[in-house]
């Protein structure tokens, strides 16, 4: 059982001969399960931007069961163009807050339509979280 718990074992050995006197006592201690979850929101501060303009991206990061912020969490932005493919990766981690802001920019010939922005979190303790949104540039 994954748990954090120490476990002690002895075992005899047995044969045609007869029993053992029981080994020298084992132990062992299974890692705890990261079963904390984290809850991800990601938003924008606009949901339309438009070409040559800039615009963040904040990631909040709460603490699945008390709903409080999560600090020191590792935060994994991608921005993805219109078309699907990948425009970009920005590594970040959280504050105090719980909070991870990224800047972003968008040329004068930028690709107009809708945009994804994903982001992946992680933090000892946790199981990864994940969240998404959609932005529009015209």
């Amino acid at each position: 059982s994954a748990n954090g718990q120490t476990y002690y074992s002895t075992v005899p050995a047995v044969n045609a001969v007869g029993v053992s006197p029981n080994s020298t006592e084992a132990y062992a201690t299974p890692a705890a399960s990261a079963t904390n979850v984290l809850t991800v929101a990601v938003r924008t501060d606009s949901p339309t931007f438009s070409k040559g303009f800039l615009g963040y991206v904040v990631v909040t990061v709460t603490d699945g069961s008390t709903g409080n912020p999560v600090a020191g969490a590792v935060v994994t932005v991608k921005f993805y163009f219109p078309n699907g493919t990948a425009a970009g990766t920005v590594n970040r981690t959280t504050g105090a807050n719980g909070k991870a802001q990224v800047d972003f920019g968008f040329s004068t010939d930028a690709q107009s339509g809708t945009y994804k922005i994903t982001a992946t979190v992680s933090k000892t303790g946790y199981q990864i979280g994940t969240g998404q949104t959609t932005f529009t540039v015209s």
